[in-house]
């Protein structure tokens, strides 16, 4: 009777642990079918970056914020081929890509519905090209630019929720401040010229020399401008140039423009005689 009643005691344990093991492995079929359906309701935004001859660019950054927030949700790479996959729960969204040596794009508004695909493809412009609006300011070198493009491009790693650091306070304070002088400046019917002059020291083969920029902006009227800009410089092999151009808009819709330059490229040798070589071009 000691041995029956022993092992009676060890096999009700035994079939309790049993019966339990056998209830979690029976709700584990379940619980991976409604992973599987929440999968199924995420959407998929997928596209291709390429620059703007239509080449692909690999390893390009694409990011998805909430509309109207700075928190980043989802952050994808673009393969070799320039293309990008990135699934998402339902909402709206603004797209972001950029990629190293590129300006970037921004798409806002996106809707995306459950189970939808969504194929967008960026094209980017290459950042220096001079094709962006605050590379055709005539001020683009102004501090404020500076600090407005420090802002922006600052990385997305550092989108956090909370309140903003000083100096990103202090930023915003400026750059409103000056959009209302520059919105003032724009109402005013007597807008004033600006004027640009900066010197240098350089050096090449020939030998070390001193040169000045310079640059001015007039408006003669209205609806007209005239820019002056040049180069000069005092030794061997100093750049010297002189550049004007006049700039009409007839309408909002049309823009006329009238460029003119003179500048010596440099010097030859002709019948044992040093003469400079110039150009002029209209």
């Amino acid at each position: 009777m000691s041995v029956f009643t022993r092992s009676k005691n060890f096999l009700i344990p035994l079939m309790v642990l049993l019966a339990l093991l056998s209830n979690a492995f029976a709700a584990m079929p379940d619980a991976a079918a409604e992973a599987v359906e929440k999968s199924g309701n995420l959407g998929v935004i997928k596209g291709i970056v390429r620059d703007h001859g239509g080449s692909p660019i690999a390893d390009a950054t694409v990011a998805i914020f909430r509309t109207g927030t700075s928190k980043l949700l989802k952050q994808v790479r673009s393969a070799s081929d320039g293309s990008f996959l990135a699934k998402i729960l339902p909402g709206t969204y603004t797209i972001l890509a950029v990629a190293e040596g590129f300006n970037p794009v921004t798409l806002q508004q996106i809707e995306v519905n459950g189970a939808s695909q969504l194929n967008y493809g960026f094209k980017l412009e290459r950042s220096g090209s001079g094709n962006t609006l605050p590379e055709k300011k005539l001020d683009r070198n102004n501090p404020k630019w500076v600090i407005r493009s420090a802002q922006t491009s600052r990385s997305i790693y550092q989108n956090r929720e909370g309140n903003a650091p000083a100096d990103e306070n202090i930023v915003a304070k400026v750059a409103a401040q000056e959009a209302e002088v520059d919105g003032s400046e724009a109402k005013s019917s007597d807008r004033r010229g600006q004027t640009v002059i900066e010197n240098y020291f350089a050096g090449t083969e020939d030998g070390a020399y001193a040169g000045l920029n310079f640059a001015t902006n007039m408006h003669v009227a209205e609806n007209a401008d005239i820019v002056f800009a040049g180069q000069a410089g005092i030794g061997k092999g100093a750049p010297q140039r002189f550049e004007t151009q006049v700039k009409f808009r007839p309408s909002d819709s049309h823009q006329i423009r009238l460029n003119t330059s003179f500048g010596i490229l440099g010097s030859i040798d002709t019948e044992n005689e040093e003469r400079s070589l110039s150009q002029f071009s209209v």
